[in-house]
């Protein structure tokens, strides 16, 4: 469904007095109340390989920096301990670590011939025309109703309602989460648990 057909199945449930604007509001809400759920993989994308700092505009959560030079995965580095190394951060060199400062990923120690790979979990953007499509499967799109329907529902203070269609929603999204994150099945998973106890 697109951003004008969810609205109507939004409406359709009784929301029709609401203006447009406002429904458009509570959609996106529910879209990124899906989004933020868990990191899924229909939200990864990539940038790069280009040179530190980047600055990413929908960056959510990282999941890797790597090196496209060296082809090695950098590790995350908390900025106060590379400072307490080199205050004035002007180490250069082959980087090993990197850290996030609001939406730019930034290596240590500095180089212009390391271009670094970030690969992430990306916030959707808004949707605004009627055409746009949620980047969420199309086959969960009915979350998006339900989820919208919830912010109706906590407008008109109806908490009753609000209970039900919650529940249904939470069901919903646990299907949602056992079909796209639990897709791997190739084979057992081996956990082995250590006793620490001092004898």
């Amino acid at each position: 469904m697109n951003l004008g057909q969810i609205r109507a199945e939004v409406q359709a449930r009784g929301y029709d007095y609401l203006a447009t604007a406002r429904v458009n509001t509570l959609i996106n809400i529910a879209v990124n109340e899906i989004c933020c759920f868990m990191p899924w993989p229909f939200l990864e994308t990539s940038v790069g390989p280009s040179v530190s700092p980047l600055t990413i505009s929908d960056l959510g959560q990282v999941l890797s920096v790597v090196n496209s030079l060296t082809d090695v995965s950098l590790a995350r580095a908390d900025r106060r301990a590379i400072i307490a190394m080199d205050a004035d951060l002007s180490e250069t060199g082959t980087p090993s670590v990197y850290w996030l400062e609001g939406n730019t990923v930034t290596v240590w120690p500095g180089s212009i011939y390391d271009a670094v790979t970030v690969r992430y979990v990306k916030t959707p953007t808004d949707l605004s025309a009627d055409a746009d499509v949620p980047l969420i499967p199309t086959g969960f799109h009915d979350l998006i109703v339900h989820g919208t329907v919830l912010q109706c529902q906590m407008d008109n203070d109806d908490w009753q309602g609000y209970g039900v269609v919650r529940q249904i929603w939470q069901d919903r999204m646990n299907q949602m989460v056992q079909a796209i994150m639990g897709r791997d099945q190739s084979g057992p998973t081996l956990m082995i648990a250590y006793d620490h106890r001092d004898y």
